[in-house]
């Protein structure tokens, strides 16, 4: 934020969006996990100035690879408008963000919750949004939800995926989806639900997690401005994801 002194500045357009300033004076606060830094007095060294980090592509062919995310597919040009970035950097951007910022960033599936990957859920709807409230068995084959006070004779599953995500420069908690659940592990909660606990393949479940554990993704996350876990654990949503591809990954390297 620019102090009252320094508000003209803005609207004579003196300092404008790539403008180059030198900040000489500033006072730095934190209201609810976020940092607040109010410039009191500054230089400006150049009005107008290219943005950093948005350099033209030399070869335009060289990103001409998709990226897949849940949502659908992202060709170069709509992928570029979102920010790649590093777990670092997502976690030291939380405590400044004012509204939600989506992000891609190239992590691994370091360490999962694997007791509660997938419920049974209520299948109730009421005014087009699901209940979704785990419900228990009567062991008769019925399945009752305390929030709607009800009993079905069949239930839904659903996936509550808790992960952390890792890169060479930090940590972070993550939650996904239910359709991020699906592509991640390449089967429906009711699939991976009903093979751990009714099948009891406990040897099939297993190595359905261990085949997606410590293994590199592009996820694109949804960083909220709240997102700091209880134990104030920085904590971000997994909206898509898909595998790294080595052509495209070289590409965009490039």
């Amino acid at each position: 934020m620019l102090a009252i002194s320094e508000s003209p500045r803005v609207r004579d357009g003196t300092v404008r969006k790539g403008s180059v300033v030198r900040i000489l004076e500033f006072t730095c606060s934190s209201i609810l996990f976020r940092r607040i830094i109010i410039v009191m007095k500054l230089d400006v060294l150049q009005s107008e100035h290219d943005i950093i980090g948005n350099s033209k592509i030399y070869d335009p062919n060289l990103l001409a690879s998709a990226v897949q995310v849940n949502t659908g597919t992202y060709s170069s040009g709509r992928a570029n408008q979102i920010a790649w970035k590093i777990v670092a950097e997502m976690t030291n951007v939380l405590g400044c963000l004012v509204k939600p910022e989506l992000v891609i960033v190239k992590a691994t599936l370091s360490i999962m919750n694997t007791e509660s990957l997938c419920y049974a859920a209520c299948p109730m709807v009421v005014n087009g949004r699901q209940c979704c409230q785990e419900v228990a068995s009567n062991g008769g084959g019925w399945w009752r939800c305390n929030r709607c006070n009800l009993t079905f004779v069949a239930c839904d599953y659903r996936y509550m995926i808790s992960v952390q995500l890792e890169d060479s420069t930090g940590e972070m908690h993550a939650t996904a989806s239910e359709e991020v659940g699906k592509d991640i592990f390449g089967c429906t909660a009711k699939e991976l639900y009903l093979m751990k606990y009714e099948k009891q393949d406990h040897a099939q479940f297993d190595k359905i997690v261990r085949g997606v554990q410590f293994r590199e993704y592009l996820f694109k996350a949804k960083l909220n401005p709240e997102a700091l876990s209880d134990k104030n654990i920085p904590e971000c949503t997994i909206v898509g994801v898909e595998t790294v591809n080595p052509t495209a990954e070289s590409h965009r390297l490039l």
